[in-house]
């Protein structure tokens, strides 16, 4: 089950959007995760009573609950009282936040934009909404208030118009958060409605499931398991490619590490690339026996043989040759020659070349 959302005047469907019919409705905001609200529906005639109670129901989804309020941003409108008054229609948020909503209401002006754009980087809430909906959002408003000013009382731009005014902002109200996104223009009611749905879960850090209870887990569904074998089959194909894929960038980096040869020299760059070469000759079944020490280099080579490169064998016989008065390779005293499998080794090891 997710977040419940309250809707006045914004045509927008999903399975956890719930239209307020009426302003006067009984039904309570503070009942609901978010709540929200097209300015254009209250250009009626208003009860003072309720709008006061309206009031205390936002303050309460925001400052107690921690919800959600999103506004579409209109030009200034005013709603008429049944005292015979009139009061600015966001005078409804005025106990979400008093100072910011104010600041909103003093600096908001009429301006329609064909060209606006998103203000980076992605922050907040709002911006996700803005982003996905794009082209299909239509400023007719904006906030005639300086970006650095608003990040100073703690407003978020979310979009600017070419001006460089907000058409789109946010701020919080205690654990609660407050909305403006432009108006709505060729989009369906679905595509709206999970927008906002979306909006909602990510101010609440994503959807919110009911605990099961423990007789659900032996409540069978027809087909659920149909496709367990295939998955157990898969499963095992993603073990063996991961396997062979840890084995081949494995191979891939041993064999990069010949590349050192071209700049490097001494016992401590040549001994393990030497080592190596010998432990690749003998996985493809090679024996080695101790030959004079110029067949080093052959032994190196040997893993570079298919390369046809003179230039590199040139340089790696210099390097072999400048270290090769100092360098021992523990149990093997001299150096190293390879011999392919079966080949007849004259003499002994004690009958080895000088």
């Amino acid at each position: 089950m997710g977040r419940r959302i309250l809707s006045f005047g914004v045509a927008a469907t999903h399975g956890r959007i719930t239209a307020l019919s009426a302003f006067g409705d009984v039904v309570s905001m503070s009942d609901f995760d978010a709540f929200v609200f097209e300015p254009h529906v209250l250009r009626t005639v208003v009860n003072l009573e309720v709008l006061s109670r309206r009031q205390a129901e936002i303050r309460d989804l925001v400052q107690r609950k921690g919800g959600l309020l999103l506004c579409i941003l209109r030009p200034p409108c005013q709603m008429q009282t049944n005292a015979g008054g009139v009061q600015d229609v966001l005078n409804l948020f005025d106990l979400a936040n008093p100072q910011l909503v104010a600041i909103v209401k003093s600096g908001l002006r009429m301006g329609t934009a064909t060209k606006w754009g998103l203000v980076g980087p992605r922050k907040g809430v709002t911006f996700g909404c803005v982003q996905s909906l794009g082209n299909r959002l239509r400023p007719e408003a904006f906030l005639e208030s300086e970006r650095g000013f608003l990040e100073g009382v703690g407003v978020l731009t979310v979009a600017e118009n070419s001006a460089g005014w907000p058409v789109s902002f946010e701020f919080a109200c205690g654990p609660g958060r407050l909305c403006f996104v432009p108006v709505p223009v060729d989009v369906t009611d679905g595509q709206l409605g999970a927008a906002i749905a979306r909006m909602v879960e990510a101010h609440f850090g994503g959807s919110v499931e009911v605990e099961l209870p423990e007789w659900v887990a032996g409540v069978s569904v027809p087909g659920a398991a149909a496709n367990d074998a295939r998955i157990a089959e898969l499963e095992k194909q993603k073990e063996e490619v991961a396997a062979e894929l840890a084995r081949l960038s494995e191979e891939k980096s041993q064999l990069l590490n010949f590349r050192a040869l071209l700049f490097g020299y001494g016992k401590s760059l040549l001994e393990p690339v030497v080592r190596q070469s010998l432990r690749e000759k003998r996985a493809r079944g090679f024996e080695y026996c101790l030959l004079p020490t110029s067949d080093l280099f052959a032994a190196v080579c040997a893993v570079l043989e298919r390369s046809g490169d003179e230039a590199l064998k040139s340089h790696l016989r210099g390097s072999i040759l400048s270290t090769v008065g100092s360098w021992r390779f523990g149990g093997l005293s001299q150096a190293v020659r390879v011999k392919e499998e079966g080949e007849q080794e004259p003499g002994t090891k004690g009958d080895e070349k000088k």
